[in-house]
């Protein structure tokens, strides 16, 4: 399941492009809040002043969008060609200025560029 996405619609934040809303998940620490703003940290009440759907940017309270983000965190599609590669340059197959050349031709289903020898 994905997290709830928001977005912040304060003009002055950075978060978004100019002239759009940013978009968020989760939400501004109460430690971040009051280093933003100076209010102690014992006054800020969650939900409120702090936590979820609270901009991570500037502190304003964003507005639910009716949608969710799927993280990708910590994925990799292409990890079995990742640890096979890097298996080719610790064997000394391939060396290792030459394994992203490996990794792109396998994933553009070209062939890496054989080097002529002299």
């Amino acid at each position: 399941m994905g997290e709830t996405l928001y977005e912040c619609s304060n003009p002055a934040c950075s978060l978004g492009d100019v002239g759009a809303p940013g978009r968020f998940t989760g939400g501004a620490t109460a430690e971040f809040v009051s280093i933003l703003t100076g209010k102690p940290q014992d006054e800020l009440v969650e939900g409120e002043d702090y936590g979820e759907g609270i901009c991570p940017n500037c502190g304003k309270a964003g507005e639910g969008t009716g949608e969710t983000h799927e993280s990708n965190v910590g994925t990799d599609e292409h990890d079995d060609l990742h640890q096979e590669v890097a298996a080719k340059v610790a064997s000394g197959e391939i060396a290792a200025e030459d394994a992203q050349d490996h990794i792109i031709a396998a994933t553009t289903e070209a062939a890496p560029a054989e080097e002529e020898e002299e």
